[in-house]
């Protein structure tokens, strides 16, 4: 669980961000702190400060994604996290262009008075 102090621990040992798979408390200190936090959502109940770091920079999985060292990460306030691995960094950053490119003529399409369904059908396959 994460709360407050933990996330001012965290912020002082370094951590830049934090993605939980579980709850998060005292929202309004962490965001005092300054330390973007993604979570499933919050809770009332804190852990009694008993948690510590096992590990860094190994292989985890969160919410039944693999993150390595390496992975990207990019969370977006208001869409959720991705993670692309190390690997496929490339790949993606050459084809989010694309993606883009395609998402405009969809607009443009829907518009024009086309259905959704169709406009992804031309402009996304």
């Amino acid at each position: 669980m994460l709360g407050g102090i933990l996330a001012m621990r965290l912020k002082y040992r370094g951590v830049r961000a934090v993605v939980a798979h579980g709850r998060v408390r005292d929202v309004a200190e962490i965001r005092d702190v300054e330390l973007p936090v993604w979570s499933l959502g919050t809770s009332t109940v804190g852990s009694g400060g008993g948690m510590k770091a096992h590990a860094v920079d190994v292989a985890v999985e969160v919410g039944g994604v693999a993150v390595r060292a390496g992975d990207v990460v990019f969370a977006d306030p208001g869409n959720g996290v991705v993670v692309i691995p190390a690997e496929r960094v490339g790949e993606v950053l050459a084809l989010l262009p694309k993606l883009g490119e395609a998402d405009e003529k969809v607009k443009e399409a829907v518009r024009g008075g086309m259905g959704v369904g169709e406009a992804f059908k031309r402009f996304r396959n």
